[in-house]
């Protein structure tokens, strides 16, 4: 925009110049000089702008090359943080499969200990009542023997369904 504005500027004033240089001059060589002349000042002035130009342009690219550096520098780290996090996530996957490999050696073992309580109480029962039924046997076998010989013992033994 200020390139135009320069280049418009600088044709104006020469305009300016010109015009009212060929309406004062009558001479047609005088005249033909001071257009040379101006045309040469502006070409003078077009050379300084354009060199103005080249050197904005310059500065233009190295700031859209630092630029797109810091894009890419950005770019890069922003990636960096997505590979950790990934590794992140996996190794958070890795524990969850420890923490539920876990979990069912832990039921495994409850499950276990319970069979084994079990067990046991029913081992434990059967070793219990094992003297208690010889013990009965035996009073059984004395009863019957006591029924031979007393007949008030063989009629309860009978209501019983002993003998």
């Amino acid at each position: 925009m200020q390139l135009i504005r320069m280049v418009l500027l600088v044709f104006l004033l020469a305009v300016m110049l010109l015009v009212p240089a060929a309406a004062a001059q009558s001479d047609t060589l005088a005249h033909n000089r001071e257009i040379l002349d101006a045309i040469n000042g502006m070409k003078q002035e077009m050379v300084r702008i354009e060199q103005s130009l080249k050197a904005d342009l310059g500065r233009l690219e190295a700031r859209l090359q630092a630029t797109n550096q810091r894009l890419d520098d950005f770019q890069q780290a922003t990636n960096q943080r997505l590979d950790d996090m990934q590794v992140d996530i996996q190794d958070v996957r890795a524990d969850l499969r420890d923490i539920r490999t876990n979990i069912w050696w832990i039921v495994g073992l409850v499950f276990t200990a319970l069979l084994g309580m079990v067990g046991f109480a029913l081992w434990d029962r059967r070793s219990a009542l094992t003297p208690a039924t010889r013990r009965i046997d035996r009073v059984e076998t004395a009863l019957k023997e006591m029924a031979g010989s007393n007949p008030v013992v063989a009629e309860a033994l009978r209501k019983a369904g002993i003998l």
